[in-house]
């Protein structure tokens, strides 16, 4: 009778012991969710940022492929503009060319007149 007297009294005191261990395993496992959301949120948060930048990425990609377009087009009239200076250049050459040969001309011109003009004083003179 003694050892049914003794478990009647260690059946409360097993029964709070359950208690605590259910109250503890309650808190550990709500603590448990309330982080795994936290983590299922931050990685939520990671892959939308990860998709920011794979967008910003993409889109930097895009303004380096059009910025190499705007080069390759500077390049192109460059090389154009190049051609025209050294058009320009070779014309003015041959307009100098011309230019002296006109001067050759009028200096002739000039030695023509200034004999003409002589003679022509010679002319009288006699």
């Amino acid at each position: 009778m003694a050892s049914v007297a003794a478990a009647v009294q260690s059946e409360p005191a097993a029964t709070v012991n359950l208690e605590a261990a259910v109250r503890t395993i309650g808190t550990h496992a709500s603590n448990i969710g309330r982080e795994a959301a936290e983590v299922c949120g931050t990685l939520e948060e990671a892959q939308f940022a990860s998709k920011r930048q794979g967008q910003a990425l993409n889109e930097l990609g895009t303004q380096v492929q059009e910025i190499g377009r705007t080069q390759d087009g500077i390049v192109e009239i460059t090389a154009s503009n190049l051609k025209a200076v050294d058009r320009a250049r070779q014309a003015v050459i041959t307009v100098g060319e011309e230019v002296g040969g006109i001067v050759g001309s009028l200096r002739q011109v000039s030695e023509a007149a200034d004999t003409i003009t002589q003679i022509a004083l010679q002319t009288r003179l006699v």
